[in-house]
């Protein structure tokens, strides 16, 4: 997953509109429900690249730690991401 040629005005509106943050966690739901569980991961890593590596999308941080990660259903997958801000907050440095 990667920036469109867009992004800025885009994370923009992402950052700033709260409202983005309910349509996320619909469509990691629906990916649950249709089968598609595979996908959450890496839309859940992007952000999180964003938020401590890049240094955008800060708004999201709180949605992604408390209600996002949760409902990645694979235990270990879901058990990677407490440690993804440590990670990648040690690679910035």
């Amino acid at each position: 997953m990667e920036r469109s040629d867009e992004w800025e005005i885009q994370y923009w509106n992402l950052n700033e509109m709260t409202h983005n943050q309910l349509r996320i966690s619909r469509i990691l739901k629906c990916l649950g429900e249709f089968g598609l569980e595979k996908y959450k991961r890496p839309l859940i890593e992007h952000i999180a690249r964003e938020i401590w590596l890049n240094q955008q999308l800060g708004q999201l941080r709180t949605a992604l730690l408390l209600y996002w990660v949760g409902v990645v259903i694979d235990d270990t997958q879901r058990s990677l991401f407490p440690l993804l801000p440590l990670q990648l907050t040690s690679r910035r440095d």
